[in-house]
């Protein structure tokens, strides 16, 4: 997981991003995830529902991460 910052002249954006091995047996079903979540309001609240869930158990991205 790599975070930080990346400055344009139109503001500051944060930064969150997984980098996964192209052997890792999660990398197939990643895009799978992708479009579930893009075609399927209902996935959308559930996911985000989880996610919010998550992070109020704790402020470690670790911890976090091992949540789902």
């Amino acid at each position: 997981m790599v975070e930080g910052t990346v400055h344009r002249r139109d503001g500051v954006f944060l930064v969150h991003c997984h980098v996964v091995p192209a052997t890792d047996p999660d990398v197939g079903r990643m895009p799978e995830f992708r479009d579930l979540l893009r075609r399927s309001p209902a996935a959308r609240r559930a996911y985000a529902q989880d996610k919010l869930r998550i992070a109020a158990g704790t402020a470690d991205p670790l911890e976090y991460m091992a949540g789902f």
